[in-house]
Formats: structure tokens, sequence, C-alpha cells
């Protein structure tokens, strides 16, 4: 007879257990207590069990409920039961249950137990100590020997740590351990108390934001493809059944234990389950039975899953509950995806259960396939159809683990169409710089013959143009001259296409490289590069549409010059490119130099090996020198591969010198002496293989914390929302400042309710590369939710009632008073309640836009949603368009679909245009305060 089987818990872990239960031969009930609304029914095996009806946290509670029930087996999915000893109590009246022992779980119910356990049995983790006394443990953390700079609870702190006593008895005693660095990765194991299997190693993302930004969740998405811990557990008593799970990070001295769980991790579980191939229920009875060698997990080897976590807006503090979740059915039919329920509930909406939010971690969309990226592709993809209000999720998950990310394909240099680059011209006339343009040109050319030894005596120019432009050719010629100056060689002639050649002159036996004097251990010291270098320009053009940009955009990255909030893009990428020639010749003369690379189209990958001999190669460290930022932006935003970014840009180093060890110190005091950065990057090592003579170390890392940095949008938003903070921010070399921007539209919204649309707007316009500034919110109805919205934000709020004038000419006056009153130069209608008279119109034509839940020009006017659920049309959505003094009438400037589906309410289609809407207005606002449409004269939307 099959077995009737509880298991404890309400979350996407336990979602996932219960479907790989449901899976078994030997299951025939399942009890989820208290579950959620994707354990209601699975394989018609499964049940929740209330809270009324049975108390988890209650031991006594749960023996009766089994005993009453004829439970045959407990799976307990939370720490907490385990903790309390609820694994205990059950194997006291004879029921199996796969969890261990009170003591076993002190392994993470106390951290102090853990790290002294640890110790006991010579498991390497972090240096640390435990302190009951705040006085005391900020003492250690000052004169500590190491960077003793983590704060743990003891106790448990639900999966978040803690970096202050909030989390109640969690907070009693304190752990600080030494800070580790590098790649975490969770390992969990099955275990007998004796055998263990160990599963696929996974990784867990923390941090609510990308780029591992955000205050610490409970985990927002995972992916996955120690015999002394249960060996010294049972010595000591403590006899571990179940999973045991371990914390780890991939250190550079070596894997370094963070902490030990003793249950299934969350959201882990959900990502390792569907890589299981037999019998989950089977393995667990074994572990229970002491004799899991019998029923060892086998697993799937050629797949892999991703699992992306949606969460509650608010997440991980205070969150609101209650809202309907659409969506769901679309991934009901999905091959190789699973959606796991976690803080969902049903309620009764219109006669209907209807899925809504009932917690933080809301579910998870898992997708597998046989790579990676594919996986991680899959459950993005359908992630997008689920929508609640306030959905956020990471969109980075898997991200380290994928050679390009998310959406894109990884772009490559070949890829964007070229293979002779003259992308910087094209960028200094977007933005209508040339002079850099001219510099570039004379230092790739003497550069280059000084990899030679040689120093440049003259430089020839040639400039050609189909209509000439005094000013620009003047300015291109300013750079060539400067250029010369810098090289300290003469400018021949003086004569829009550039060209040009420069002459020089080595000794015979100064001549360079001398490539066959390189051997194993010379130094390798770079040369501070100034940016790109006129390199990649394609590429970077191709990344720059990718994100919706133009080269006069805001810069999105921070720059040196610490004006960001004023660079265009263009400006910042035609740096110019540096001249090594004063700096580095004197050395060449005086012999301390084997070998000069130029770092130019190839990279660091393909530069070097010239000047390399046969049989030899060199390794690099890119933790040695400083990386621009705009390449943590390229790597970040364009989805590049590592090795392409080391193959097409020169990721900082401009240059390469050769030298013996012995000289390497006065080479980089004398490279001082001439304020030329630089630093010892790599050494020549012998060359194991011919085809990969350079080997740069830990650049992914670097980029990666790079991209990090560079992703400003993500640090503007914490900035601004935290605390409340109440102006306008922008960020200016990485950091962010109260200031205003000359280059912005000032945008006013009129509002009659809640302000969603508005709330969009806002966010939208909080974004570093927005073109938009809302200064003022007018409202017609005194303390609506949109007003509350706006003042959060620092924005102007005024409330003219429409009820106070005598006619709507005279308010709609008294709103266009109020409008120039704040300077606004673009107004948006967003759930503004009245129709504005054609005085208002005509005053405000071209600059005002409206957003209509239809697809227009079909279902003009009130009750959209009404009248396209009784057209029986399979397609509605949204339209922005600019208002006329007909209804709905304006040209329209972009728009939105969203399917209609079978029993779809005019309630829960509102619902999904609403989010179609957050997506197309901000969308519209940014394309009109850009410029890059207007209202031409004959009412149509141009495009400039």
């Amino acid at each position: 007879m099959a077995d009737k089987v509880l298991i404890i818990g309400g979350g996407g872990r336990e979602n996932a257990i219960a479907r790989k239960v449901a899976q078994s031969s030997h299951v025939g009930k399942i009890l989820i207590a208290p579950g959620n609304a994707g354990t209601v029914s699975i394989r018609s095996k499964t049940k929740n069990v209330s809270s009324s009806a049975l108390d988890p946290n209650n031991n006594e509670n749960v023996v009766k409920y089994c005993v009453d029930n004829n439970v045959d087996f407990v799976i307990v999915g939370p720490e907490v039961p385990l903790a309390n000893g609820l694994s205990d109590s059950l194997s006291d009246n004879n029921i199996p249950c796969f969890g261990p022992s009170k003591s076993a779980a002190q392994i993470e119910s106390s951290k102090h137990f853990a790290k002294d356990f640890m110790q006991r049995h010579k498991i390497p983790t972090a240096r640390w100590k435990a302190f009951t006394d705040v006085e005391e443990a900020c003492k250690h953390i000052e004169t500590a020997g190491y960077e003793a700079l983590v704060v743990k609870a003891s106790g448990l702190a639900a999966g978040k740590g803690v970096v202050e006593k909030s989390l109640r008895e969690a907070g009693s005693t304190v752990v600080i351990e030494e800070k580790l660095e590098g790649e975490e990765v969770s390992v969990l194991c099955f275990t007998d108390g004796r055998t263990i299997a160990v599963m696929p190693p996974a990784q867990d993302h923390k941090r609510l934001l990308d780029h591992d930004q955000g205050p610490n969740t409970g985990g927002m998405g995972a992916y996955a493809p120690c015999p002394q811990v249960v060996d010294g557990l049972r010595k000591e008593g403590c006899n571990f059944v179940g999973v045991l799970y371990a914390g780890m990070m991939l250190t550079p001295h070596g894997p370094r234990v963070l902490e030990f769980n003793c249950r299934f991790g969350d959201p882990e579980t959900q990502v390792i389950l569907p890589l299981l191939k037999s019998d989950l229920y089977a393995t667990m009875m074994e572990c229970v039975n002491g004799d899991l060698s019998l029923s060892l997990p086998v697993w799937h080897t050629d797949r892999y899953a991703v699992g992306v976590v949606a969460a509650s807006a608010g997440y991980p503090g205070p969150i609101k509950k209650g809202c309907v979740i659409h969506g769901l059915k679309d991934l009901e039919n999905e091959d190789n995806v699973e959606l796991l329920h976690a803080g969902t509930t049903l309620k009764k909406i219109s006669d209907s259960d209807t899925v809504v939010t009932s917690g933080g971690r809301v579910l998870a969309v898992v997708g597998v396939a046989q790579r990676i990226e594919d996986a991680q592709k899959t459950a993005y993809n359908n992630m997008k159809k689920i929508c609640f209000d306030g959905i956020q999720y990471r969109n980075d998950i898997a991200a380290r683990a994928c050679t390009y990310v998310i959406k894109t394909k990884a772009l490559t240099y070949s890829g964007a169409g070229v293979h002779i680059d003259a992308g910087n011209l094209l960028v200094a006339q977007a933005v209508g710089k040339h002079s850099s343009v001219g510099i570039d040109l004379v230092a790739m050319c003497v550069n280059d013959i000084l990899a030679h030894g040689a120093e440049p005596l003259f430089f020839l120019d040639y400039f050609a143009t189909g209509k000439l432009d005094v000013g620009k050719a003047k300015e291109v010629i300013s750079g060539i001259s400067q250029g010369c100056l810098m090289a300290g060689c003469a400018l021949l002639g003086g004569e829009y296409d550039i060209a040009g050649f420069a002459v020089g002159a080595v000794e015979r036996d100064q001549v360079l490289p001398r490539s066959e004097s390189i051997k194993p251990e010379d130094v390798v010291i770079g040369l501070a590069s100034s940016g790109v270098h006129s390199n990649g320009f394609s590429l970077v053009r191709q990344i720059i549409d990718s994100c919706g940009l133009d080269f006069n955009s805001p810069c999105p990255f921070p720059t040196n010059e610490c004006l960001q909030s004023v660079t265009k893009i263009g400006e910042a990428l035609l740096e110019p490119t540096k001249i090594y020639c004063n700096s580095v010749l004197p050395l060449m003369k005086d012999g301390k130099v084997k070998a000069f690379a130029h770092i130019t189209g190839g990279g660091l990958l393909e530069n070097i090996p010239r000047v390399l001999p046969p049989g030899v190669g060199v390794m690099l460290d890119a933790t040695t020198w400083n990386l621009p930022m705009v390449f943590g932006w390229i790597f970040g935003q364009g989805n590049v591969a590592t090795q392409e970014m080391a193959r097409t840009f020169n990721c900082g180093i401009g240059a390469v010198l050769i030298v013996e060890k012995g000289v390497a110190s006065s080479v980089l005091d004398h490279l001082k002496g001439f304020e030329q950065q630089a630093w010892i990057i790599g050494q020549v090592t012998k060359c194991i293989d011919d085809s990969r003579p350079v080997t740069v170390n830990h650049l992914q890392e670097v980029l990666s914390e790079c991209a990090r940095k560079s992703d400003i949008k993500g640090q503007q938003v914490d900035k601004v929302f935290a605390n409340g903070l109440a102006k306008r921010a922008k960020i200016c070399n990485g950091q962010i400042e109260e200031q205003e921007n000359s280059h912005e539209m000032k945008v006013g919204v009129l509002i009659s309710g809640s302000g969603t649309n508005l709330q969009a707007l806002i966010d939208r316009s909080l974004q570093q590369d927005s073109c938009a500034n809302i200064v003022l919110v007018i409202s017609n109805v005194p303390g609506v939710q949109g007003l509350k919205r706006a003042e959060a934000a620092g924005i102007s709020t005024r409330v003219i009632k429409h009820k106070d004038f005598k006619s709507r000419l005279e308010f709609d006056m008294a709103m266009d008073a109020a409008l120039k009153e704040a300077g606004v130069e673009l107004v948006c209608l967003a759930g503004f309640m009245r129709i504005v008279t054609g005085e208002f119109v005509r005053k405000w034509n071209g600059r005002l836009l409206n957003i209509h839940p239809s697809l227009l020009p079909s279902f003009k006017g009130v009750n959209a949603h009404k009248m396209v659920l009784e057209a029986g049309v399979c397609i509605t959505g949204c339209t922005v368009h600019f208002v006329a003094e007909e209804v709905d009438a304006g040209a329209i400037i972009t728009q939105e679909a969203v399917p209609v589906l079978n029993g779809d309410t005019e309630e829960t289609l509102q619902e999904r245009v609403k989010c179609a809407e957050h997506r197309a207005y901000p969308r519209a606002m940014e394309l009109l305060a850009s410029g890059r449409i207007k209202l031409n004269d004959h009412n149509k939307v141009q495009w400039m």
C-alpha cells in the first residue's frame, strides 16, 4: 500500500519537494502543512493542511496529527521545527522523520556551536570569535589581526544573516568572522549518518538587486550543475539524518566553509531537484533506515537548471499582500519549465479561487536545458509572463556562469560586422568633438614605432572630406599637431577621412623587440591606458544601440573627469589615446626594455604574443591594475564574453614592457617621474599551449566587479529611496549627488487617483540616463495615493479642485498657470479623470501626453476593457499618444500588446494592461523628453 507523507513547510522549497515526492510510486497521499497555492493538488496526491489543524512549531500537535491521520513518513522543510526537536519527538513515537535530531541541528541553529565544531574537526573556515558583550565585540573588530568585518547572529536568522540586533533572539550572541573573498557555492548532500551522497553544487543569489546589490534576502535565485562533518557529529553523539548543506567560499587559499545548514536550501532545492533522475522518496526512506547506500540518488548530468525568484514590493522589509497574480496558466503546459509557489495563497474573488500574494518571496520560475544559457533564457522568458502589483526580481541570475547574459547573445567584435574600424570618426562626428581623433591618429602610429625601439622623427597627415567645414578641419589638424608635440616629432604638410604615417629612427643595436633575450621570470609591466584607445568602436556602437542610447546620451558610467552628469557617452569614449614616447624612450636607450607591445586592435591576447619568442608566454593578473569603468560597462551591458574583452580591448593596459626582474623597480620609479601610471601585472612563463601564449587570471572577477560599480542605475535607486531621501539625485564619477541637470526636460503630471502610472514615470525619471525631470504633480482630488507617491520622491505637489471653479476652462487655466510657474515643458495625464478643454490642448500642443487602455484607434473612450471583451478580440493593450481636441484621436507614440485570455474579466484584463502601461508610458516620456520625436505640423509623430 502506498505511503501517506506529511511535508512540513509552505515555501518554494516544499513545493519542489512535494512535486518530486509525488512522482514516487511508493507515495499515495501527501499532506503539506501549511502549503501554498501551488501545493493544493499535485498529481492529485497533495492536500494542504491549515495552520488551525496543525501547528508545525508545536511538536505534540504534529505527533498527534500524524497518529490520528496514519501518517507513514514526515519530511521537514524549514530549520525552525528541526531546531525545536521535532525529529526527536516523531522518532520517540516511532514515526519516521527525514531531518536531523535537535542536537545535530545545532550545526545550523547555533553558529557558535558550528564554528567550535569546525575548529575541533579541522574543517577550514574563516577566523572567528563569539561575543555576548557589544563593547568587547567592537574592540575585537578594531584590533583583530584580520579583516573582522562579518557579523552574524549565533542563532537562526531566516537565511539573511544579521547586521544589527533586529532579529530578536537570533542576536543574543554574535559571531564576528574574517571577511573572505571568492566565489560562493552551496554543496548539499543526503546522509544517513554514515554514508553521504553529494548533490550537484548550486549557487544562491542573496542580494535583492542585480550585481549583488541591495539588502540581504532569503535568496533571489540559484543555479546548479563532507565526510568529516557527518563522522564528527556521530562521534559527538549527534546522529545526522537528512540533508546537510555547506555554504562554501572558494578563496584564493582554497575552499572555506561559511556555514552549515541542517535541511534543504531555499532556493537551491528548486534548481537541484529538477536534476534528480531517481526516486527522491526512496532515497529519503533509506536515509532514515540507515541504508542510503542501497538507494543512492542518480542525477541528470546533461542538463542545467536556473531558477528566478519573484518577490513582493518592499521585500525584504514590510510587504503588501493579497495582490492578484496573473499569467500562471501560461506556464502550466510549458516544456522544461517549473513554476514553484512560495508566498501564495487562494482567495475568493468573484466566486472563484484566485491566486494572490501572501509573502515576500512569491514564486520561482525554473528553466531546465542542456546549456545553462538556455536554461537561463527559459526561466526569464517565462518569468515575463507573470505579473502582479509590485513584482520585482533580479535580472542576472546565473550571469556569472553564462558566456552571455539574459536576453542577448554575447556580442563579439567580428559580430559587429567589421574588421577594420574607423568607428571613432563616426563618434566624433556624432558628438562634434574632433580634436581627439587627430591625437589618436598620431598615437597609433608613434606607439607602433616605439615597439621597435625607434624615436619618431616626423608625421605626415592626410585629411579628406566631401564638404569642407573649416571649423572641423581646424579642430582635427589641431589634434594632430597636439599629438605630434606629445610624441616629440615634427608635423609635415598640414594639408572627413584622415590617415597618416610616422617615420622614426633607431640605432641598429637597439632595435626591439629583443625576443631572444626574453626568458621565464622576466617581469611584465603594464602602462595605463586612458580608455578604449579608438579600438572596438563598432562593438561599442552596437552595445549603445541595444541599450536604446546614442552617443549624445548622458554617460552611463563613471568618468575620470567627475563630470558624468554632463558628459556624453561619445565624449567619454573619445578620451585621446595615450602616447608613451617621452616616458618610455629613455628606458629603451638605457637597454632596460626587452620588448614593448602596443595594445591596439586584438587586445591583450593578440598584441603581446607579437614580441614573444616561441615556447614562451606571459601570465597576467587582472587584480594588479586599475580597470577603467568604461570596460566594466561594456562587459556588463553588452554581455561580452571575458575572452572577447581581452581580444578586442586593452582593458586598461595601453602598452606592455617586458624587463628583467632586477630592473623592474627602477623602471617603475622612472615611469612615476613622468606621471605615467604603471604596474607589475605579470611575468613571463614557459608556454605549455602555443595557441594560448597569454593568460589573464581573474579578469572575469575584475570585470564583474567593475560592471557592478558602473551600474549606476542600481546605486542611484538604492540611494534615492533610502531613508526617504526627498531630493532628486544624479551620479557624478560613481558618487550620487543632489543636483539639477540642465539637459533634462521638466515634466508635470496630472492625476486623480492612486498614481500607479505616475510611479512608473517617477521610477524612470530617477534613472541616470533619463532626460525627464518630474517637477510638479497636480491632482484635482485631495488626499489621493498619487500625491503621497510624489511626495515620497521629493516632487512638489498641488491640489487644484475642479469643483472650486465655475467652468472647465477656468479650472484648466488654473492648472496651466501652475504648470508654467513650475517651468513645466511636458505634461503627462496619468489617470486624470477630467477631459481637458480645447484651449488647454492648444496651449500644450505637442507637449501633452495621455495613455489609453486599448490599442487605438480601436475601443476609444471609457469602458475600453468591457468593449474588448464584448468584441471577442484576441489582443488588446495600451497606447500612449499626443492629446488632441478629439478624445483619443492624437498621434500615436508607442503601444504595448496584451493577450486576451480565456476567462478574462474586466478586472483581470485591467491588471495585465496596467503592467503594460507601466512599460509604455515611461518609454514615451523619454522619447519626447530626449528630443527623439516631436509632433509635426501635420499632427504626425516625426522621428528626429
